[in-house]
């Protein structure tokens, strides 16, 4: 089984909030891969917003 079906069911299993902050933590991570230092540090500090709120709504 690939990894990332087994990171799927695993999240199944928590709220869709909190699967909805790793969908989009995995997409910025991803564009992250082809980006300067700079544009880097801007989504670093999008993640961290984004597992923030995730954090309030539990």
């Amino acid at each position: 089984m690939r990894i990332e079906t087994k990171i799927t069911l695993t999240l199944m299993k928590y709220p869709t909030h909190i699967r909805d902050a790793y969908t989009k933590i995995l997409t910025l991570e991803s564009i992250h891969k082809t980006r300067t230092a700079k544009e880097n540090e801007e989504i670093l500090k999008r993640i961290i917003s984004i597992i923030q709120e995730a954090s309030d709504e539990i």
